[in-house]
């Protein structure tokens, strides 16, 4: 019965007036969204409630969504003009929640409404879903044009983080897209260091091979 209205939802609630959430509403609402409950979130939005709602920490509805998932809901929620890009109070917005929890299938959806995937400073997508070793929602990344060597602050790339937290997988896959073995953080380690560190020899063998390919 939601699918058939999200057409007609997403028209009509642009023209709804905000109301001022009450406490328990606000609850309700936050409940839903992060449970995934699209029929409930669609009544709330009905009677006035704004899509870019948030929870204390600056969670917006989007955002809980997108962390726990519930693509049907952030496709709806995008739909009736919800901010993709809106951030909490960490520097979090939907989709770097997302692809640190490995949900391949929002990441798609928020990628597609435009959200960017290389950020100037801070975590990445990519960063966030090579440190918890999602790698298809990796894979995705790069082939929509994410930078394999996007640094953090600290020069920290994702070819590192992959090798100190053993995801062989994720290793191969950032050196089939070329990942520079050569870089160093702020505390010059390389990839092959933080691998060594960790004991993970196997990616460190992996990643010394690919830098004797690569020239180095």
């Amino acid at each position: 019965m939601v699918r058939r209205t999200f057409a007609a939802i997403a028209l009509t609630l642009a023209a709804t007036l905000p109301l001022p959430v009450r406490a328990e509403a606000l609850d309700d609402v936050l409940k839903a969204a992060t449970m995934g409950d699209t029929s409930e979130v669609v009544s709330w939005l009905r009677r006035g409630v704004e899509p870019d709602t948030s929870d204390a920490n600056g969670n917006t509805l989007l955002a809980l969504a997108a962390k726990n998932g519930h693509a049907e809901l952030v496709a709806l929620l995008l739909k009736a003009h919800a901010n993709p890009s809106q951030a909490n109070r960490f520097g979090e917005d939907p989709l770097l929640q997302a692809a640190y929890n490995g949900r391949l299938d929002v990441v798609k959806l928020l990628v597609r409404a435009g959200v960017d995937i290389n950020r100037s400073k801070g975590w990445t997508p990519l960063g966030y879903a090579t440190y918890q070793g999602h790698e298809e929602v990796a894979d995705y990344l790069l082939d929509q044009g994410a930078d394999v060597d996007v640094a953090l602050h600290n020069g920290t790339t994702p070819l590192m983080l992959a090798a100190r937290n053993g995801h062989l997988g994720l290793v191969k896959l950032l050196l089939e897209y070329k990942a520079d073995t050569t870089l160093r953080n702020d505390a010059g380690l390389s990839a092959k260091d933080w691998a060594l560190k960790a004991k993970n020899t196997d990616i460190a063998d992996l990643i010394d091979q690919a830098a004797k390919r690569q020239g180095h």
